[in-house]
């Protein structure tokens, strides 16, 4: 397989963004939500900001409604006219900047998978929080693992989508992780993905001395794992697994995303997303310590290679 940024992408390289990126999406709803607002409160209408601004009422329209990139020199013609503080116009102007730019996965969103670009696009500068109780995270996969899942999974995608670019994205992805863009990411597995048979037991100890690597060598990372018979607060149970990705550029902007099968919902509305984050911190204060987290891990690898020494 042709490493993450090889020419096999395409005729130029590709790699991930060496400086925090502000997420384009993420970036484009905040900004739509702002704009709507600022708007509401002026008392005038998107007619009357179009022929004040000379900004066209049909890119207006698609400002609020997220529709398509913006541009930032649209957005500047249009906050001349409605009151801004000096900070929220400055976050404004960036959140526009961020929007009118893509990233890597725009060029391959069908070939590694549509949803995959988006959580692509949603990690970008993004601090993550994420709760998974089905399979290992994305982030900390290793290659024969995501490799499993992209070839199980594979009636959900695209006719171009392919399995050896799926999982290059997602090793790709895992760039978020480190180096200057590392913006933080706090994970709560649940202890029966471990259980889970979705791999082969080597795949699956792999995948567990993966995950030690990286909460041990990289700042940004921080694994916890809720155990078996572990009661919640309320006993408050999840119902599904989920992502919050938080953005303190957008000042502290949040979107909440909930995978199924062969879809996503993504959360913005300030309430709805400010409820999974309180369910993630009742998660995240029931499971083991970062530290009680390793020590588990290392048993479980353990125990792993003895049964398989004693099954040779």
């Amino acid at each position: 397989m042709p490493p993450p940024g090889s020419r096999a992408w395409g005729r130029e390289a590709v790699s991930a963004p060496e400086v925090p990126l502000i997420s384009p999406l993420a970036s484009r709803i905040w900004l739509a939500a702002e704009l709507a607002e600022l708007l509401k409160r002026s008392g005038c209408t998107a007619r009357d900001l179009a022929q004040r601004s000379d900004v066209d009422s049909r890119k207006i329209s698609y400002l609020l409604k997220a529709e398509r990139r913006s541009n930032a020199e649209d957005v500047t013609k249009i906050l001349k006219y409605l009151q801004v503080s000096t900070h929220h116009r400055r976050s404004l102007l960036k959140a526009a900047a961020a929007a009118e730019r893509g990233g890597w996965w725009d060029r391959y969103s069908i070939e590694m998978g549509s949803r995959q670009a988006t959580y692509a696009d949603l990690e970008a500068g993004a601090e993550i929080c994420e709760f998974t109780q089905t399979l290992f995270p994305g982030l900390l996969q290793t290659t024969e693992y995501a490799m499993g899942r992209a070839v199980a999974d594979r009636r959900y995608w695209s006719k171009r989508f392919t399995a050896e670019r799926g999982v290059e994205a997602r090793i790709l992805r895992q760039k978020v992780l480190s180096g200057q863009q590392a913006r933080g990411y706090d994970v709560v597995i649940d202890e029966a993905v471990l259980r889970r048979g979705v791999a082969t037991p080597a795949v699956i100890e792999d995948q567990i001395n993966r995950i030690i690597d990286v909460a041990v060598q990289s700042p940004a990372v921080t694994v916890r794992v809720l155990r078996l018979g572990t009661r919640l607060p309320g006993e408050a149970v999840p119902a599904t697994s989920f992502s919050i990705y938080r953005y303190p550029e957008l000042e502290g902007f949040q979107v909440v995303a909930v995978e199924t099968d062969d879809s996503d919902l993504f959360i913005t509305e300030s309430a709805k997303s400010a409820a999974y984050r309180d369910r993630y911190e009742l998660l995240r204060s029931a499971a083991l310590s970062p530290s009680d987290t390793l020590d588990f891990l290392v048993a479980e690898v353990e125990a792993s290679s003895s049964e398989y020494r004693r099954s040779a």
